[in-house]
């Protein structure tokens, strides 16, 4: 993994491709981690309830403060929360996965222009309704999934690259490690893309099969499916 950093034209896709394939234990790993598999099933979770007729009762029935998560700031924070309750302190690549979740759904929140007389929680769920369809949550798991794998191999390469920095490497200057960090980001995302469709039929057929209660051994696998197709799209996709 660390010759790519040191390579003539080292590129984002380059050291993502080497790192999926260096930290391959790690992804096989992340398939039981309690955080991750938690996190991922809160957002199906939330994506259901943002089509419930009490959108209260259904985040309660979650075990979020819906006084908090009357502002989307709030619920974000309750995403932390309500996760931490159940799993208690994260390992840190599952605390990646956290962080990854809590910023795809401000994103998702704050897209959505909000009433200038403050939030509400029906703003709140207009929000989430984005995401509550077979599309818009196949929308969701991408953009989290890219976020996340961003996250772990930035997490995994970026040790190493203070050491890769200097006029005898590829990497002449902390610009070019910044730039190269932004190339990791855009490669991861736009890998992330080959869970999308998969996302989306898995959301519509298990909240069927669920009467929209999906439980948690569905999410971990399809979590467990979703990390094995990323990482061979990431592996494969730097020899295009």
């Amino acid at each position: 993994m660390f010759a790519a950093l040191d390579a003539e034209g080292v590129s984002g896709a380059t050291v993502a491709a080497a790192t999926a394939g260096a930290a391959a234990e790690r992804f096989e790993a992340l398939k039981s981690d309690a955080t991750l598999q938690r996190t991922v099933w809160y957002l199906a979770r939330l994506a259901s309830a943002a089509n419930e007729s009490d959108f209260v009762v259904a985040l309660g029935s979650l075990g979020f403060d819906t006084d908090r998560a009357v502002h989307p700031a709030g619920l974000v924070a309750e995403l932390s929360r309500v996760v931490r309750a159940d799993v208690g302190a994260p390992s840190p690549l599952g605390e990646l996965a956290l962080k990854s979740a809590q910023r795809v759904l401000a994103e998702t929140l704050l897209g959505r222009p909000h009433s200038l007389f403050g939030d509400s929680i029906e703003e709140v769920q207009a929000s989430l309704q984005s995401c509550s369809s077979a599309g818009g949550f196949g929308k969701l798991a991408r953009d989290f999934f890219g976020a996340f794998t961003a996250n772990i191999v930035r997490f995994l390469a970026e040790k190493e690259l203070s050491n890769h920095v200097g006029p005898e490497h590829a990497l002449r200057s902390t610009s070019d490690a910044v730039g190269l960090s932004r190339d990791i980001e855009r490669y991861c995302r736009e890998s992330a893309e080959i869970v999308r469709e998969f996302a989306s039929g898995w959301y519509s057929k298990a909240n069927w099969k669920t009467s929209h209660s999906i439980d948690l051994e569905r999410t971990e696998g399809f979590l467990a499916y979703s990390l094995t197709k990323i990482r061979t799209e990431l592996e494969a996709g730097a020899s295009r």
